[in-house]
Formats: C-alpha cells, structure tokens, sequence
C-alpha cells in the first residue's frame, strides 16, 4: 500500500486513454515498476464495459481497491465489536462495511448502525474514516443522524456507531406514501434546513442523492453519510488529500464537480436541485446512463436544464404518485417550482441562490403564496431598485401624490367597503343557493327508480353507493365552480371517514386541499378547515406526528385570522390535545382542553353545547388516564348528560362518552359497572357504523380488559382477537390499537400459563408502539411490564431487570410516584433486584 498513491494516479491516466493505448503505456511503467504497473493492471481488468460508460462511483479508485485489493471487514452475525453485537449487514460503502447492531446496557436496548473500516487500508485511509467520525461527531441537528460512539476492533481498526435509521430513501418514501406536492416540499425544506445547518458548521455533504436521505415510518427525515464531505476551513493540503478522490453520483453531482474544480455550499444547493427536481417531477434533469465521460460533462456541465413541469408525461405514474393528473401536476410546477428548481440548478455556482437558507425560504414563501427571490427579475423588482437608486425625488413626488390619494380615499372609502359587504353577501347567497340546487338534485337520485342494478344488495342506494356517485356528480358538475367543488369533496370526504374509508377521505379532502390553495391566500379559513380534515385522516391512520403538525398549522392560521373565529380556535385546540393524548403528552394536551372548554362555555354561555359536551368528555377520559378519578367522573357524567340531551339517546358521540365513562369505571375497580356501560356503548356504535370501524374496535379493546379484569378469559380473548382483525382490515398493522389488543393478548397467555405465546404478543405489541406513539408513552409500559414477567419466569433475571425498570420509569414519568401504576411497576422492579 506504500505506493497506492502512485497506483491511484497512474490508474486515473490510464483511464484516460483509449484502450489500446493502454498496454504500451503498461508496458513503459513495468519496465521501472513492475508491481506498481501489476496493480494497476489489475485495477484495469476489474472494470466492465458498463463502468468503462461512467464517471463517478462505479470508477472510484477507492471503490476498486475495495473489489480489487481489500478484504472487508468481514463481520458476521452474532459477533461483538466493542461493546456492540452484531445483528445483520446493511451495505458498503467505498471503504466500509455497516451492520446493523445493538448495545444492551444499564436496561436499555439501543440499535445502532455499526460502520467499520475494511481492513487494509493505509495511514491515509484510516486518517480519512477518522476524519468522517469527528464530522458526525461536530452535528447535533434532528434531522441528521447522530454519533453514539466508537472504538477500535481487535485487530486495530476504527469503527462508530450511528443512530440507526429504520427508513427509505426520501423518494421512495414520497412516492409509496403518494405524497402530494405540498407535504412532498414540506418534506424537502426539512432536508435543505439540515444541510443549512452542516452549512453553518462549515461542511459541504458533497453527496446528497436519495440513498443518503432516509425517512422513517413516521416522517422524520435522517441526513446520513459525511463520508465525503469537505470542512470549508480545513489545511489546504488536507482538502487535496481528503478530496481529490472522484467519488460521486453523476447523476447527482454538479457541474464544478464532475469538472474536479473547487466546491463549496453552492455545490450542494445544486444537489439538492436535482433532488429537488426528481422528488416533484418524478423525473432526474439528465439522463445520462451510460453515456461516455466526455458526454456525461457536455450535459451537466453545458446543456441547458429542461423545466421539471416539461417532464411530467400521461401514463408515466408519476402524476398519481402525487394524487393528481399530469395536467394538473404540470400546471402545479410551472412557475415558481420550475423557476426555483432552475436557480438552483445554474450552471455557474455564484449565478444560484446565496446559500441553501435562501432555497428553503423561497420554498417556503410559495407554500405561503408568497412572492419568491428566484422570480424577482420583474417590473416590479426594477421599479424596487429605481426607487433604491433615485430616493431623495421619488420621496418628494410620493409625498404630494399621497396627499391626493389620501383626499381621494376619504371620499371612497366607505363606498367601497359597502359595496364589498354586498359583493359578499350576494356571493354567499349564490354559493349557498348552488350548493343547495345540487344537493336537492343529489338526493333526487336516490329515488328508487333511479338506482343502478348494482349499487348494493337487493338494489338499493347505500350510504357508501350514494357518496361515490356524489364525487362523481362533483367532479362533472362542479368543474367550473372550484369554491363550492372543494365544500362537497370536504363534505364528501368527512362523510367517508366515519365510514371507515380513511383513503377515500384522504383523497378528497387533498383534493380540497389543492382547490382551496389554489383560489386562496395563504391562511385563508377554507385551507385551515382542509388542514384540519387531513389531520383528521392522519390520527384515524396512527400517523400521530403528521397529524400533530397539520392542526398546529390550521390552529396557527386560525389564531392569526383577521376575522378569528373562537369557534374554530376551539376546535383546532381540541384536534391538537387530542392527538397529543395519543402521543402520551398528557400535560400539553389537558392545558389545550382547558383551553377549548373556556373558549366554547363563554361562545355559547353556559354548557348547553355540544361542543361544550366534547370539551368535557374529552377532558374526562384524559383525567382519567392521569388517574384522577373524581374530576373525571364530573366531567364524564355531565358529557353524557348533555350528549343524551343534545343529541338523543343512540348517538355516536353518546356512544363514546359512554365507553369513556366504562374505562375510568375500570380503572376505579368498578368492572361490572364497566361491562354494562361497555355493551350499550358498543350496541350503539353498531347501530351506526359498518360492521368493521375503528370505533367498534376500541369498544372490544375496552371490552376485553374487562372480561379479563372479571376473570373471563375465553370472552376476553375473542373480543381482542375481533378487535385485532378488524383494526388490521381498516387501518393497517401498524397502530397503536393493534398494540393495545396485542398486549391485552399477552397478559392473557401469561395467565394461561403460555410463556412463549406471551412473548411473542409483547414484543409485537412494543415493536408497534415504538412505530407508532413517542418514547415514553404509558401505554408502551403495559407491554414492557409483560415482557418482563416473560424473562422473569424464563429465569432471566437481568433481562427482567431491564424491562420493569423501563417500566416504571415511563409511568413514574406519566402518573408521578404515588400512583398505583408507577406502584405496581416499582414493585415488580423489586422483586427481581435481588
């Protein structure tokens, strides 16, 4: 290896030559180096005719020493580095191999990913893996994955341990969710604030392309792989020998570089216009495999980059990726997309933005339908300037023409704003009498004589039938009309949620979403409502932090409204509490219905209210669960006095007040009273709901704690079990409903005595917690209390340990030290101390 540099430089020459001048030129070094030339014939003979077509990864250099001349690191499973076990190999990279690795210590199970130099590399290699270690090791952002630690192998080679990230490339990500473009650019701005942040630590990525931009389950975006990246301050002769090696991604990489010119931030805002450009369009700007060297350079380095909206084409699938058509997704990037995507993409780095801050402000800026910085090239950006220039005689004349304008405007003023007051009053009698006409004309087809053959069973028009024929009646014959076209896909689409059909909801109330942001300025009312929709859809799905972050900005939109609607703040409130609930952030989420209660009790003066009724039932079941029974009784009981009141006596709101008031009845030791209040919620709810809904399956979680509480197993059992088919049938594995069945499941296997059946449905249960809800939710302790029992009695004291202690920290942490729960938890702590 002493002549590697040696080697690395007459490999690049000879890669320059056409290949029949290779051999003499072989010829001539062997003659005074023979091993030398024998390595770099052999790094020669590796290439195929595929890679002779490339530049970038596939020619490395390092990546062919890797093939060529380097044994890997060779781990396998089972095996331990350091403090690490060894679980499975992830990849490689140039000149490391990563393993997926856990660390059990002090009662935690941590997962890292493990990267370990391959062996043989030099002083200088060894010099670089280093270098990437102090990189990671410098950034503590969320979004870029973090260092834990490091160490040195058995036989001298360094390794480190990173966060470990259970995700997908972001593209792969976007397009298996079918994120819309908005949610996709949320996304993204997220990404580019990352690397503004390794930006202003001094580092250029240098490698940004999907397979280093990982997103998880539930949507956080991880920046991974410094590898490669250059420290903007760094000794110059440490930059030659640091960055001189011609890894990268052509496809990705910007003109300076695939010119082995000098780079810096600005290469990276050209990487993330690649990026930028594939994660809207679907499409990469070039398509330039397997070109040869010289044409990969004429196109990146020259060719002028097409518009992301020109390559959008019908039948592509990327339209539907993005819950739209081709049409409307190319009118969607024309304009400020594509001319966003085209500055970062300059050929020169000084003609793009100043830094990648500026990116994501002109990202954000157009979600907000705000003007942006790549656009500003306009009449009125030359009139900005002239004024700038001519500052002194501008000011004199705006002076007198405002003394006009001022006269002027005192005479039209409250003309003006009379006739805006009856322009909208007579748009919302047009609006209302349309949406009216079109109602009357939709209920008229559910005459009898009207219905299809095949709209349902014996003929008749279901609630499911008449919906899917409403969108189609919207879509016909609302075209023209976007406003009152978004009112009926939201109406529709609330409609199909309490159905059950989450998707179709979903697809809807986007639908609404895009219409209103389309006709509306940012903020505008409609689009909160929209907002608060998805959010809906996103919490029936278990997608809590997405849904946590919608009704953050429909409530942000609707406290900063000039016409604020206390109405609508209350109900952000309570969408906002109520998905903290099921994040576990007890605290936050009773202050917010604190909150919604006063707002809607002073609104409607006094608790004659329905919404007054859902502040208090809500609010009830939360007091509940922090174990404060006597409040939540008070409020539990009011709730459904005011529901039956309000509302009658079969309700699915008195349906659920009622399951409410069952669980605090559990919890307080009052499980007959709890089954009897159980059956009447879960009659109810079948009354109203399709045979499979979320609703009756929370009913027979309920319901199967109770049978169990009573001693019933066999009841117990079938009711989780139902309820386990039916959460998996509607809204998929991976919810936390499925988790609480799961556990319940486990505790019963227990009592039967059946060890390896309980293990296997808390360990399922804590995977499905983990992926769904925040560390440290209480409901995760249920699942980690039966685990622990399971090593218990399996003889692993230790292992039992580790899992009661989690435990009770988590309830410590929820409940406070004197409640039972937290009691029960240190107490089984205390029977394996020992």
């Amino acid at each position: 290896m002493d002549n590697r540099r040696r080697i690395d430089a007459l490999f690049d020459r000879a890669l320059d030559l056409e290949p029949a001048a290779r051999g003499p030129f072989l010829a001539e070094i062997r003659r005074a180096e023979p091993e030398v030339a024998a390595a770099v014939e052999t790094l020669l003979g590796s290439i195929t005719d595929d890679d002779e077509a490339l530049i970038g990864d596939d020619l490395s250099p390092e990546l062919l020493w890797r093939d060529v001349v380097v044994d890997l690191a060779g781990a396998r499973e089972g095996q331990s580095l350091g403090p690490f076990r060894i679980l499975r190999r992830l990849g490689h990279g140039g000149m490391a191999e990563v393993y997926l690795a856990e660390r059990r210590d002090h009662g935690f199970v941590q997962q890292v990913a493990l990267k370990v130099i391959a062996r043989g590399f030099n002083a200088d290699g060894v010099e670089r893996f280093e270098r990437e270690r102090r990189i990671v090791a410098s950034l503590q952002h969320p979004d870029i994955a973090r260092l834990y630690d490091g160490g040195v192998t058995d036989d001298g080679r360094p390794y480190f341990a990173l966060e470990y990230v259970d995700g997908e490339p972001i593209t792969e990500f976007c397009d298996r969710r079918r994120l819309p473009l908005a949610d996709r650019l949320e996304l993204f701005i997220r990404v580019v604030r990352a690397v503004q942040y390794a930006h202003a630590n001094l580092l250029v990525h240098r490698d940004l392309k999907p397979d280093n931009i990982l997103v998880d389950a539930q949507g956080h975006v991880k920046l991974l792989d410094f590898g490669i990246a250059k420290i903007l301050n760094e000794d110059p002769e440490q930059q030659r020998t640091y960055t001189t090696s011609t890894w990268m991604t052509p496809q990705y990489a910007s003109p300076e570089q695939i010119q082995g010119l000098s780079v810096g931030t600005a290469s990276d805002q050209y990487q993330l216009g690649v990026l930028l450009f594939e994660v809207l369009s679907g499409a990469l700007p070039y398509n330039i495999a397997g070109t040869a060297p010289a044409h990969v350079i004429e196109v990146i380095c020259h060719r002028k980059v097409p518009p992301a909206s020109s390559t959008v084409v019908s039948g592509s699938g990327a339209a539907a990726a993005r819950r739209t058509t081709a049409s409307a997704l190319r009118r969607r990037l024309r304009g400020d997309l594509d001319t966003i995507i085209d500055m970062a993409l300059r050929k020169e780095p000084e003609r793009r933005y100043a830094s990648v801050e500026q990116l994501a402000q002109d990202l954000e800026r157009h979600l907000e339908g705000m003007p942006v910085r790549a656009r500003r090239d306009t009449v009125s950006y030359r009139l900005v300037k002239f004024v700038g220039r001519h500052r002194a005689g501008v000011s004199a004349a705006a002076l007198i023409f405002l003394l006009l304008l001022g006269y002027a405007a005192t005479v039209t003023v409250q003309r003006r704003e009379l006739a805006l007051e009856r322009d909208r009053a007579r748009a919302a009698a047009v609006k209302s009498e349309r949406m009216k006409t079109f109602l009357v004309s939709l209920l008229e087809s559910a005459n009898p004589d009207s219905v299809r053959k095949d709209s349902g069973p014996r003929g008749e028009l279901t609630v499911a039938h008449l919906l899917e024929r409403s969108v189609e009646r919207v879509d016909e014959e609302l075209a023209e009309q976007p406003e009152i076209q978004a009112e009926m896909l939201s109406t529709i689409g609330t409609a199909f949620l309490s159905l059950g059909r989450y998707d179709d909801g979903r697809i809807l109330h986007e639908r609404a979403l895009s219409l209103r942001r389309e006709q509306w300025p940012a903020g505008h009312p409609d689009i909160a409502t929209s907002l608060s929709s998805l959010a809906l859809v996103d919490r029936a799905q278990g997608d809590y932090a997405v849904a946590e972050r919608r009704h953050r900005e429909a409530l942000a939109m609707r406290r900063a409204a000039v016409e604020r609607d206390p109405g609508k703040i209350s109900g952000s409130l309570h969408n906002l509490a109520s998905v903290l609930v099921l994040r576990g952030r007890f605290e936050e989420a009773e202050a917010l219905f604190r909150e919604a209660l006063r707002i809607d009790r002073s609104l409607h003066g006094g608790d004659r209210h329905r919404d007054v009724a859902f502040d208090l039932s809500s609010l009830g079941a939360l007091l509940a669960q922090r174990g404060e029974f006597a409040e939540a009784r008070r409020k539990l009981e009011r709730a459904l006095d005011l529901r039956r009141d309000l509302l009658g006596e079969v309700h699915p709101s008195v349906a659920k007040t009622t399951r409410e008031l069952a669980e605090l009845s559990r919890l307080e030791g009052r499980a007959d009273e709890a089954k009897s209040l159980l059956d009447r919620a879960l009659a109810m709810h079948r009354a109203v709901y399709p045979a499979e809904h979320v609703e009756i399956a929370q009913d027979l979680i309920a319901l199967g704690r109770v049978h169990r509480a009573l001693g019933e197993v066999g009841e117990a059992e079938e009711a989780l079990l139902g309820a386990r088919r039916m959460v998996t049938a509607v809204v998929g594995e991976r919810h936390q409903l499925r988790a609480q069945a799961e556990s319940v499941l486990g505790h019963l296997a227990l009592e039967r005595g059946e060890v390896s059946t309980a293990e296997r449905h808390f360990e399922m249960a804590v995977l499905v917690f983990q992926a769904t809800v925040d560390a440290g939710h209480p409901a995760t302790a249920d699942a980690l209390l039966g685990l622990g029992k399971v090593w218990s009695l399996k003889g692993d004291r230790s292992t039992a340990r580790q899992h009661f202690r989690r435990a009770f920290e988590i309830r410590r942490q929820a409940y406070g030290d004197d409640d039972p729960r937290t009691l029960d938890a240190m107490e089984q702590l205390y029977d394996v101390a020992g």
